[in-house]
C-alpha cells in the first residue's frame, strides 16, 4: 500500500513555517497529518550542527505540483531556519522515470534551485522496472549516492567538478 510508504513535503514543515502555505493543503491528504513527521523526525535534531541535507521526496506531491513548488523551497527555507542555519546545503534526489509521468513534479522539484546552496542529483536515467519495489526507488543506490557526492562538492565546496547533467533552457520551432 503506498500511503504508508511515500508522504508529502509537508509532514516535514515546522507548525509555524506550514500555516504561511495553508491554501496548499488539502484536507484528503493521508496520515499521518501535516507536521507530524516534523515533530518526530525533524525537531529532535535541532540542537545538532550539520552541513547539509539530502531529500529523497516528491512522489507523494506528484498530485500537486504547483504547490509543491512553493512547498519545497518553504520547507528548506524552515529548516535552515530552525536549525539556525542560513548557508545549511541541501540537495535533492531529482524522481527516476516511473510507470507515470513525473515531469511536474520534476519540474516542481528544481524549484529549489532558485534557494543559495541548493543541487540535486538527477535518477531519471536510473529507473528500474524490473525493481520489486518498483522503479520509483532505483536499485543502483551507490550510483545515486555518487551524483549527490559530485553535487555537495560542487554546492558546498565549490569544486569544479561536473555535477549535473544537461539542463533545458528553451525551444523554437
Amino acid at each position: 500500500d503506498e500511503t504508508h510508504r511515500v508522504t508529502p513535503a509537508e509532514m516535514r514543515i515546522s507548525d509555524a513555517r506550514l500555516t504561511e502555505y495553508s491554501n496548499l493543503l488539502t484536507r484528503d491528504e493521508p496520515n499521518p497529518a501535516p507536521t507530524q513527521l516534523w515533530n518526530g523526525m525533524i525537531h529532535p535534531f535541532l540542537k545538532m550542527r550539520l552541513r547539509g541535507a539530502i531529500w529523497y521526496q516528491g512522489e507523494a506531491n506528484a498530485g500537486a505540483p504547483s504547490s509543491y513548488a512553493c512547498r519545497f523551497p518553504a520547507m528548506v527555507a524552515d529548516w535552515r531556519s530552525k536549525f539556525g542555519l542560513p548557508d545549511l546545503a541541501f540537495l535533492y534526489v531529482e524522481l527516476a522515470a516511473y510507470s507515470q509521468d513525473y515531469s511536474s513534479i520534476r519540474a516542481a522539484q528544481r524549484a529549489v534551485l532558485s534557494l543559495p546552496l541548493t543541487g540535486f542529483a538527477t535518477a531519471i536515467d536510473l529507473g528500474d522496472t524490473t525493481s520489486p519495489e518498483g522503479s520509483i526507488h532505483p536499485r543502483r543506490k551507490q550510483e545515486v549516492a555518487r551524483r549527490l557526492a559530485l553535487s555537495a562538492l560542487a554546492v558546498e565546496y565549490g569544486a569544479k567538478v561536473g555535477y549535473s547533467g544537461p539542463s533545458f533552457v528553451a525551444a523554437s520551432i
